[in-house]
């Protein structure tokens, strides 16, 4: 059994924890991404999801709005990605290859193999200041006042920090905490 303290803790690493430790990163805080999983991405990785949730309307010019950079900024590292690796991964020339990019009628997509790869990457780019611990879940939490100082995972280890973020798809820190909250548009 291990103390681990860092500026932030997110518990789940999900597509959007994983997006919340690389924003955290940008700003050179210390931040730990814990999963449940072997996998990082949720949705867009270990659950199979290749066609993200997007509007329908597509242009043949990139999109800057409807969307963060952050995001953008990943879709771009994944077309990067199939540009460079093709004819590797699809046998198709990387030319004429098209996982989505803005042509009318053909929104965004990506093998989750792919989404995978490229998430995976970006966590090892921020590693000076993202720490990835995966196949933990949170076990128990230590609360005072209100505020979360801790969590307990299934190891045994302790992760303390300044600021947690419940980032699971189905906000399994908050019963661990104790502390009010709510499920709903009302929250």
């Amino acid at each position: 059994m291990a103390d681990h303290s860092f500026d932030i803790a997110i518990v789940g690493a999900s597509f959007g924890g994983v997006a919340a430790a690389l924003a955290v990163a940008k700003y050179e805080k210390k931040v730990v991404l814990i999963g449940e999983g072997p996998i990082v991405g949720g949705q867009a990785t270990s659950q199979g999801l290749n066609r993200w949730d997007e509007s329908t309307t597509h242009t043949i010019t990139p999109k800057t709005y409807g969307s963060t950079e952050s995001y953008r900024s990943l879709k771009n590292d994944i077309r990067g990605w199939y540009a460079a690796n093709a004819t590797l991964a699809t046998g198709v020339d990387s030319g004429t290859f098209n996982p989505g990019f803005f042509d009318p009628g053909h929104p965004f997509s990506v093998d989750c193999n792919i989404a995978m790869t490229v998430l995976d990457q970006l966590l090892v780019d921020a590693s000076a200041y993202v720490t990835v611990m995966k196949n933990l879940r949170a076990t128990a939490a230590s609360v005072a006042n209100g505020t979360i100082r801790s969590v307990t995972l299934s190891n045994g280890d302790t992760v303390s920090a300044t600021m947690f973020v419940d980032a699971t798809d189905l906000g399994e820190l908050l019963p661990l905490c104790g502390i009010a909250w709510f499920i709903g548009a009302e929250a």
